[in-house]
């Protein structure tokens, strides 16, 4: 652990000089209780008790000083007015009375001249001590003066001092300032002169190096000035070229593209075509069934006939396949159903394509919804029948697949 600092002397000087005078009071009083012991001692043993004096018998009657041949006397004299009578002694307490009065009065009076010198004594102690402490007090005071004026003066000149260095120190700190700033100054003049002399050569190398770009480039533009007139005669040969080559190539894109549409339209009746035979594959198949169980035949209500009925059939069954091929579900949820509704015009456009029945799912009947706006147009209805698409309700389940 590291020693504590010292305490200042302007801190100790007056705590020195407090305990000094309590010091000094504390002297004081240990002497006045002891001079006051020893006059109570003196007054309680008188001397002559310590050297072996005698002193009377006590005598077993009260004697009046002035009158002391009477029992009850009292101590005022004989001829004072108001005096009382006493009793008279008997002859032997008379003698005795007559023979010890003379030392009893000598004893007081020596007690009284004993207290009134150790009364005396005891108010000249305690107007030494008064003095004493008086004294002790001026000199504390004039020692916390001393003290105080000395602590004064030297924090006086510690102040000074330390102003005195402070004042050298920013002194220092001044010439040290301007002579850094001249030196600063000067280098900041030879960075000058040297950047402009930098500059000069660097402008002076500039025009040289722009006279010879510009040597160079009028000797790169003649030099251009013939390669672009031998580019524009290469490209006006390459763009008579191109020209033909493009006109071949879009001649063939033209044929390939019609070979497709061709071969497209081809598939697209092939498909229809397919469809077609298994719709009517289908309806030959129920109109079997139909005739087995005693029905009477494919013909519509209204009275188509055979052929009535088998067109509608084909129509919804065309319908039916043009939505499947739309139509997709890849979901997790099974047994989800949504029935739409629309109407198909003369024309075959698709029209008030809503949902009539929802699933529950908006994906799954916004997903029925287009692929039956991704199926228009549809091919036109047949005559007899336009009525019956005006509106038509198509249920999609999903475990279907689709339809």
């Amino acid at each position: 652990m590291p020693p504590a600092p010292p305490v200042p002397p302007a801190v100790t000087s007056p705590l020195r000089g407090r305990l000094r005078r309590e010091g000094a009071l504390a002297r004081m009083l240990a002497l006045s209780l002891a001079i006051h012991a020893v006059a109570i001692v003196l007054f309680l043993f008188p001397p002559w008790n310590l050297f072996g004096s005698d002193r009377p018998a006590p005598v077993a009657y009260t004697v009046d000083l002035v009158a002391s041949d009477r029992l009850g006397g009292s101590a005022a004299p004989k001829s004072a007015p108001g005096a009382k009578p006493g009793v008279p002694l008997p002859p032997v307490a008379r003698a005795a009375a007559a023979k010890g009065a003379a030392p009893a009065q000598a004893q007081a009076k020596q007690a009284e001249a004993k207290k009134a010198e150790a009364k005396k004594q005891a108010a000249a102690e305690a107007k030494k001590q008064a003095q004493a402490k008086a004294e002790a007090e001026t000199k504390a005071k004039a020692e916390a003066a001393k003290k105080q004026a000395e602590t004064q003066a030297k924090a006086q000149a510690e102040a000074k001092a330390k102003a005195e260095a402070k004042a050298k120190a920013e002194a220092a700190a001044k010439a040290l300032a301007l002579k850094k700033a001249a030196e600063q100054k000067k280098a900041e003049e030879a960075k000058k002169a040297a950047a402009a002399k930098q500059a000069a050569e660097e402008k002076k190398a500039a025009e040289d190096k722009k006279a010879a770009a510009a040597k160079q480039a009028e000797e790169a533009r003649k030099a251009e000035e013939a390669k672009k007139q031998a580019a524009a005669k290469k490209a006006e040969e390459e763009k008579k070229a191109a020209a033909e080559k493009a006109a071949a190539e879009k001649a063939a894109e033209e044929k390939a593209a019609a070979d497709a549409e061709a071969a497209r339209a081809a598939i697209a009746a092939k498909i229809r075509n397919d469809h077609l035979a298994a719709a009517v594959e289908r309806l030959r198949g129920a109109a079997a069934e139909n005739e087995a169980e005693g029905g009477t035949g494919l013909g519509g209500s209204g009275g188509g006939g055979v052929v009535q009925g088998l067109d509608f059939l084909l129509y919804k069954g065309v319908v039916e396949n043009t939505i499947r091929q739309n139509w997709a579900w890849a979901g997790e949820s099974p047994g989800l159903k949504v029935v739409v509704g629309f109407g198909i015009q003369p024309d075959g456009r698709i029209v008030d394509l809503a949902v009539v029945e929802p699933s529950g799912d908006t994906a799954y009947d916004n997903l029925a919804l287009r692929a039956v706006q991704a199926s228009d147009p549809l091919p036109p209805p047949p005559e007899a029948y336009q009525a019956d698409f005006a509106r038509y309700e198509l249920e999609l389940r999903a475990e279907e697949g689709g339809l």
